[in-house]
């Protein structure tokens, strides 16, 4: 058996040692997992393909980011972005546990040793020993693809549906307090203690969002505000991430309204053409009236209801 049994005696004293040597932090921030997730077949919207995860020990806060590539300075640049995402709270990360990947060595490895970051090692064929990052990772990816199937969206939002799904974890109470055993605490909570945070909402629903404020309008005639899909959370700034079709860009925005019973149409154009921003209500359109000429009008019978449905390319059988 490859992992037996442990004997049915159990020393105290080693039992107590071994309780404080498993812990490995006493402060959030300052321990954490990292592990990659991919290749994901499709590109998202910035070229990602791989999903760099972090995971907190201490409050399981996990965080986001996505590279286009499995390297080692890739995920460097996003460890840079995780601590500075979490330094706003005085947080310094002193331990990083990875596994023995090439894209945690070389220029990861040593920005850690610059910093004086203790680096630990998974053993080769024991994923098991990184196992609160393993766990994140399909968490994630289950999540991801709930978002996915219910919401419509092309596969390329699949880097803002984790990113939502990472948010939404972060907000679960499911963490008792580090102070009172009754309290219960999300890892957000304890992560970033007395910062509010902005309502969840349904991932893909469509959000109208205010462009132009009242003060900087030019004239009263024009529309101030878009249509779009409400498609993940900001990390720099208490917003929304609004997709426009019609400029094909993510934007943060405060003022948004939205509506969480309509989603993304399934009656869309491709998807290398979201032409539209109001493709969720998508309708064929309505022929032109054609002139009719008084020797073949017909005045006892009315006309037969044109079939807005029907195929003009198949041919019709004579009755």
């Amino acid at each position: 058996n490859e992992h037996p049994r442990s004997p049915p005696y159990r020393c105290d004293k080693c039992q107590e040692a071994r309780r404080l040597e498993g812990k490995r932090t006493g402060t959030p921030g300052s321990s954490c997992s990292i592990d990659l997730a991919g290749p994901f077949r499709t590109p998202s919207t910035s070229g990602s393909r791989y999903a760099f995860i972090v995971t907190d020990h201490y409050s399981r806060y996990v965080w986001v980011d996505f590279l286009p590539n499995k390297s080692a300075l890739q995920t460097a640049r996003s460890f840079r972005r995780y601590c500075q995402h979490i330094r706003g709270e005085n947080r310094e990360v002193k331990h990083v546990h990875t596994d023995g990947g090439t894209e945690f060595l070389g220029a990861f490895s040593h920005m850690l040793r610059q910093h004086l970051i203790k680096h630990t090692f998974t053993s080769p064929y024991a994923s098991f020993q990184n196992a609160i990052t393993e766990r994140r990772v399909r968490t994630l990816k289950e999540y991801s693809r709930r978002l996915m199937l219910e919401s419509g969206l092309p596969d390329q939002f699949w880097s803002r549906a984790m990113h939502t799904a990472a948010v939404t974890i972060n907000r679960h109470p499911v963490l008792s307090s580090v102070t009172t055993n009754s309290d219960l605490k999300s890892p957000f909570q304890i992560m970033f203690p007395g910062k509010s945070c902005l309502p969840l909402k349904v991932f893909g629903s469509v959000a109208y969002t205010l462009t132009v404020p009242k003060a900087a309008r030019d004239s009263n005639l024009k529309f101030p505000g878009q249509v779009g899909w409400m498609v993940s959370y900001s990390d720099n700034s208490e917003s929304y991430l609004v997709f426009c079709p019609l400029t094909r860009q993510l934007r943060p925005r405060r003022d948004v309204v939205f509506d969480e019973n309509w989603r993304y149409s399934a009656a869309r154009p491709p998807q290398d053409r979201l032409s539209g921003a109001l493709d969720y209500v998508y309708a064929p359109p309505t022929p032109a009236p054609q002139p009719v000429s008084s020797k073949h009008t017909d005045t006892t019978s009315p006309s037969p209801p044109i079939d807005l449905t029907a195929d003009d390319t198949t041919p019709t059988s004579p009755d």
